[in-house]
């Protein structure tokens, strides 16, 4: 028995009329006449009569309906249940990144188009990233890590060079640039060791002929820019975090172009491959996309001269 069955029976038997019922289920009349016939088979009992043009349930029918009814209510609520259970397994994402709501008005926006969505971020594990994504534990990743996979989409969100960043109290903060043998000289705050975050700055530092020492480690960037307003230290990070972050924004240092060529500073957005992700993935990689386009035109339109860095 199939379900169809029981709904091509439900309808006929509300009708009282073949011709009626295979219209409202948009099916032919043999093909209704066939479904019946063959439930009456499964049953072996006729479940219509014919009244003059119509017909009319059997005994045998008015038992079968007083059962199906209820049956197809329970399954519509089932149904009914399962699609809102989805939709909310749907919105609820987990991710390697820092928390989107540190981006300036990024997640405000995605809420206009996905308001029940739920993001649950697992911090300090950007070195597993790539296996968390594809063994579902994750649904996105955004940072510095390029993943070359068949399997993962890997979109480039930002290009920008390494900037200093320092307090007012800091004896470099009056300067249009820095050079590279005055960066060897500075005490920094930077990301505990080990970290993708600091391996990859060092790298980029060692491109520009000196190695960051490195005396204040922090965990969160708030501790970094603390360590920095104090004047001891100096920061060296990407210019595009200085617009991405709510807590750079509000940090109140002083940015310094380096002087020196150097591979620009990458952010990527990586996900599975379009059918394999979740809906809701793929409507916020829409938003991090058009969200970056902007916050790169605003850097330099901030900082032009950074724009051949």
């Amino acid at each position: 028995m199939e379900l169809d069955q029981l709904v091509y029976f439900q309808k006929t038997a509300e009708l009282q009329h073949f011709t009626q019922a295979a219209a409202e289920l948009f099916i032919s009349q043999p093909a209704l006449t066939h479904a019946m016939k063959k439930l009456e088979e499964e049953f072996d009992a006729p479940m219509f009569k014919k009244r003059g043009r119509n017909i009319e349930l059997t005994e045998y029918g008015k038992i079968l309906l007083e059962h199906v009814d209820p049956a197809l209510e329970h399954l519509n609520l089932a149904k009914k249940e399962i699609a809102e259970l989805k939709h909310t397994e749907n919105c609820r994402l987990t991710a390697i990144s820092r928390p989107l709501y540190s981006f300036p008005g990024l997640m405000e926006k995605i809420i206009e188009t996905n308001p029940n969505i739920s993001i649950n971020y697992i911090r300090n594990d950007m070195k597993n990233a790539r296996q968390h994504l594809l063994s579902g534990k994750i649904d996105f990743y955004l940072g510095p890590i390029e993943m070359n996979d068949v399997r993962i989409r890997c979109i480039k969100l930002i290009e920008s060079p390494l900037v200093l960043a320092v307090s007012e109290k800091h004896h470099l903060s009056d300067s249009k640039y820095v050079k590279a043998d005055d960066l060897s000289k500075l005490k920094y705050a930077g990301h505990e060791k080990g970290t993708v975050i600091r391996s990859n700055i060092e790298k980029k530092c060692i491109e520009l002929g000196f190695v960051p020492n490195v005396q204040y480690e922090g965990t969160h960037i708030e501790d970094m820019l603390a360590a920095a307003r104090s004047g001891q230290y100096a920061l060296i990070l990407p210019v595009s975090r200085l617009y991405s972050d709510i807590s750079m924004r509000t940090s109140q240092l002083k940015i310094i172009p380096i002087l020196g060529k150097c591979t620009n500073w990458a952010t990527y957005f990586c996900a599975l491959n379009e059918g394999d992700c979740k809906d809701s993935t793929n409507e916020i990689l829409k938003n991090v996309v058009q969200y970056f386009s902007v916050l790169q035109k605003q850097m330099y339109e901030a900082y032009p001269e950074l724009r051949d860095q």
